[in-house]
């Protein structure tokens, strides 16, 4: 399904987890996160740090179809509010837009942008250590970075749901404390 939605082929690796979960599947489940994530390669985590919109460009544009897709297929119902969500809804799976990892997160009003497409729910870094702080992959030492703190904080003001799960110790503790 990925590959289809960004016509690359090299991204098919996730048509297996597509399957691991059908259709019929989704729809018994009364919520699902779904992560928004495009796998990238060393190259480009070792340009995270730079807070480049440029470089980020390519990426972001893969996330904004995956984006795109959930809104125009009838499969979804992307839950922005409470008042969204519909339990035993037989045509639709419930859905809670991820973004996993926040590396192209370049500026806090790129948080404004997501949350305006339905993104409820951001892991600011995904194990490699990028511009908003330190990954469970990276750096034990680095916390969050001023930019950092302040996407952390706008998330916040916008009430979305952080996850720390793939952040090194002290910056989620820092994100914790904010």
């Amino acid at each position: 399904i990925l590959a289809k939605i960004l016509e690359n082929p090299k991204l098919s690796h996730a048509e297996g987890r597509a399957a691991q979960l059908p259709r019929e599947g989704l729809l018994k489940l009364d919520l699902v996160f779904s992560s928004l994530y495009r796998r990238i390669g060393d190259d480009m985590k070792s340009v995270a740090q730079e807070a480049s919109r440029t470089k980020q460009w390519p990426i972001k544009q893969d996330l904004l179809k995956m984006l795109e897709y959930y809104r125009s297929t009838g499969d979804f119902r992307v839950i922005e509010k409470p008042k969204d969500l519909q339990l035993k809804n037989e045509d639709q799976a419930n859905v809670v837009l991820h973004l996993e990892g926040g590396d192209i997160l370049t500026e806090p009003d790129a948080i404004e942008e997501l949350y305006e497409r339905g993104v409820r729910s951001i892991g600011p870094v995904y194990s490699h250590d990028n511009q908003i702080g330190g990954g469970a992959s990276g750096d034990k030492k680095r916390g969050l970075t001023p930019l950092g703190r302040e996407l952390i904080d706008k998330m916040m003001e916008k009430g979305m749901i952080i996850d720390t799960s793939h952040a090194n110790r002290k910056t989620a503790q820092e994100i914790l404390e904010r």
